[in-house]
Formats: structure tokens, C-alpha cells, sequence
């Protein structure tokens, strides 16, 4: 699945989300770039690591729903 967020102060974004089948469960990964406003104007080499950050507890986040523990302490 791919989505075109907009999100300021970054810009227009392609985000794609793969889910895959996985030993336990499955696997989902998100490959992220930037394609318009300043965001785009950022080289690979500074914008991934934080990228990288968000999409990490984006991911989290996610397996607490899937496991049913979201918003428990």
C-alpha cells in the first residue's frame, strides 16, 4: 500500500507499508521519502535517521494495538 501524507513543517511524503507473512505473526515495514515542499530539499544522509525514529515508534505503537495492549500502561 502506498499513501501521499502531507504534514508540515516537512512537506509531502511517499510512504510505502509492505505487510508480509512472518514466522510469529507477520512482518510490516515502512520505506519513507520526501517528494515535496522543504522536506524534499533535505539530503537522504540527514532526513533518514529521523525518519527512521518516527517510523520505529510508529511501528511500536502498532504492535501494542495488534496485541491489544494499546493504551494500557
Amino acid at each position: 500500500m502506498t499513501i501521499r501524507p502531507e504534514g508540515w513543517p516537512m512537506g509531502e511524503a511517499r510512504v510505502e507499508l509492505t505487510v508480509e507473512e512472518h514466522r510469529r505473526g507477520c512482518k510490516v515495514t515502512i520505506v519513507e521519502n520526501a517528494i515535496a515542499g522543504p522536506g524534499s530539499h533535505v539530503p537522504d544522509v540527514l532526513m533518514q535517521p529521523a525518519i527512521w525514529v518516527r517510523n520505529c515508534e510508529t511501528l511500536r505503537r502498532l504492535g501494542w494495538v495488534a496485541a491489544g495492549r494499546a493504551g494500557r500502561d
